[in-house]
């Protein structure tokens, strides 16, 4: 059982959910929504409940060699280390309450800890620049301007186009609305943030701007932006959409499967999430600084001296941006008569 605890409320919604659960004769396995109800939790636990917390484990066998795999045969994503112990912190804040008020005798969960490997972040790779090449150049989407359905029209060909020059991740892309992608100064950059009903951030440092290279502009992107908003759309990718959490859920299911099969990227550890990794390795190609870097990307950064100011310019990120270069292949330009 896992709950993200709300700052300023946690502590009483941990302490609620928590004393009703140990009055019961015969406490659930899983929490759902009609739990909830019943313990007369508030609206906010109980979606949490009904959205977080009654989610069981896919079905996975054994196999030789202590691996984990689905039903399909295929890995099962695992989850990083910091997840890990996020979740088992949430566990032990109801699990200590328990001890104080002496319904268990201890908390099995103090000082656990998910250790990092020392293959670090050896679970996602960047793509290399043969695997470039392969999607940008060999999948029909962007060599003949295909639109498989589970691309959800004109996502299949922009979000990755995305990823690779501005580094976002692919909910903070696929999320953004017309009215995110603006101009100041002359830069063309994405506002990406929660402003809007239904977007969210991992943190507050994923609240940004990032300007937009050159080469997404040449490609047609604005042309996009046009023939989007003349059909009346508000959304950037008015075809993305999902019922799970997030909204690129199906988008991603679809986008890595597409990469597989048609590119034959086979590596596990190679992902839509390896476009971050590539632009982050971009970067340090063309030696930008770690500070621009960061507040480019959305990472959280540390020093007392990032506490003050308004962050780097638009301009300084602007030039940084136009610094990235992907070499030994060339992305075919956006083809509207495949709308």
């Amino acid at each position: 059982m896992v709950l993200q605890r709300d700052q300023g409320r946690g502590d009483e919604q941990v302490v609620r959910l928590a004393s009703g659960l140990a009055e019961l004769k015969n406490p659930p396995v899983f929490v759902n929504r009609a739990v909830c109800l019943g313990l007369h939790l508030p609206g906010h636990v109980e979606r949490l409940a009904g959205e977080v917390v009654d989610r069981r484990p896919p079905a996975v066998t054994p196999v030789e060699g202590h691996e984990v795999r689905g039903d399909d045969g295929l890995d099962v994503a695992r989850l990083a280390p910091q997840s890990v112990t996020n979740a088992v912190t949430s566990v032990g804040s109801i699990l200590s309450w328990c001890v104080e008020k002496r319904i268990l005798k201890e908390n099995v969960a103090h000082g656990v800890r998910a250790s990092k490997s020392d293959q670090g972040h050896e679970c996602r790779l960047p793509y290399r620049p043969e695997d470039l090449k392969r999607i940008f150049e060999d999948l029909p989407v962007f060599a003949r301007g295909h639109r498989p359905h589970g691309g959800a029209g004109h996502a299949a060909y922009w979000i990755p186009v995305l990823a690779l020059y501005t580094g976002a991740r692919l909910e903070e892309i696929g999320q953004l609305m017309l009215q995110d992608i603006r101009t100041e100064g002359g830069v063309v950059f994405l506002e990406i943030g929660d402003a809007a009903e239904g977007q969210s951030v991992k943190n507050a440092a994923s609240r940004r701007r990032v300007p937009l290279h050159q080469r997404v502009i040449q490609l047609g992107f604005m042309d996009y932006l046009a023939e989007t908003r003349r059909r009346g759309h508000q959304d950037l990718f008015p075809h993305v959409q999902s019922t799970k959490a997030k909204r690129t859920a199906a988008y991603s299911k679809w986008v890595n499967r597409y990469f597989r099969q048609a590119c034959g990227i086979t590596d596990r550890r190679k992902v839509f999430h390896s476009f971050r990794h590539t632009f982050s390795d971009a970067c340090r190609e063309a030696e930008i600084p770690r500070e621009v870097r960061n507040a480019l990307m959305g990472h959280r950064t540390s020093g007392v001296d990032q506490e003050y100011g308004d962050g780097f310019s638009l301009r300084v990120l602007d030039r940084a941006v136009q610094k990235i270069q992907y070499p030994g292949f060339q992305i075919p330009p956006w083809q509207a008569a495949h709308a």
